[in-house]
């Protein structure tokens, strides 16, 4: 169960700024230096993130935990969706340019688990084997450092191509998302780039630590437009995002609304907060 696949694609459904003139330039928070292993220390860290649907079916919830050396070491979703719960904790344990995670998933009284590892080189993830199934996620890099390609094997893959810091698009054979901007947040980042992307079995650290990844940016999309085939040939999706800022630039509110093909609307908040 990924949280917020978002911006595109039904978000709600496919389960996972208003005050511009708050955003600064178009540059990552220079104070926002790689400390060791490649996580930044510096500058607050996203704690929590609530999703909702405009209309009240959906809901979701994601807290963060952190040790002493500002890592992830506790992630927990839980989400909501017509009376039906489900919820997953991610554990994670850190040793050198190594990352275990443990995974307990809960739904309809019935509990999973799977553990995965992924292995660093240069403070960035370049794989992640899965316990459970013995395969292998890969992570492949620009000369910038920008993540541009993970595939898990020969059965799928996901690619991305950037502007400097600006992911301006996404695609792998079934579908295509373009992306545009409008300007950036003065400190913090935007955490849905791996989700985004659907980059490697836990986007939750990534949404915590997306410089792992070479996902960190404070570019803030504008709008995503997904293109996909269907049955009836190919179909689109758009999502167009407003921002709102706590005192000191951190994106605090993120509210988007989504048109398909047919001319349907939704809408979805999400609430963010940095400590």
């Amino acid at each position: 169960m990924e949280i917020l696949r978002v911006f595109g694609m039904a978000l709600f459904a496919v389960l996972m700024c208003v005050n511009l003139a708050a955003c600064g330039s178009s540059d990552d928070d220079p104070s926002d230096e790689p400390g060791g292993g490649g996580v930044v220390n510096s500058g607050k860290k996203i704690s929590k993130i609530v999703g909702t649907s405009g209309d009240g079916s959906f809901s979701a919830t994601l807290k963060f935990s952190y040790d002493s050396k500002g890592r992830l070491s506790e992630a927990v979703e839980t989400e909501e969706e017509d009376g039906y719960k489900e919820s997953d904790t991610y554990k994670f344990i850190w040793g050198d340019d190594i990352i275990k995670v443990n995974e307990s998933s809960t739904y309809s009284g019935s509990t999973y688990t799977e553990s995965y590892t992924l292995v660093l080189k240069d403070g960035l993830v370049q794989y992640e084997e899965y316990e459970d199934e013995g395969d292998t996620g890969t992570y492949t890099y620009n000369t910038s450092n920008r993540l541009i390609k993970f595939s898990e094997g020969s059965y799928w893959s996901c690619s991305a191509i950037w502007d400097g810091d600006k992911l301006v698009s996404i695609y792998d054979d079934y579908e295509e998302a373009t992306i545009t901007y409008g300007k950036s947040c003065q400190k913090g980042y935007f955490p849905f780039i791996a989700t985004m992307m659907e980059a490697g079995e836990c986007a939750t650290l990534f949404m915590a630590h997306p410089e792992i990844a070479g996902m960190r940016t404070a570019q803030l999309p504008a709008s995503i437009t997904w293109a996909y085939d269907n049955y009836d040939g190919t179909e689109s999706e758009t999502s167009t995002m407003e921002y709102e800022f706590d005192k000191e630039g951190y994106i605090s509110k993120i509210m988007g609304r989504e048109t398909d093909s047919d001319g349907e609307t939704s809408t979805y908040t999400y609430t963010l907060t940095w400590q």
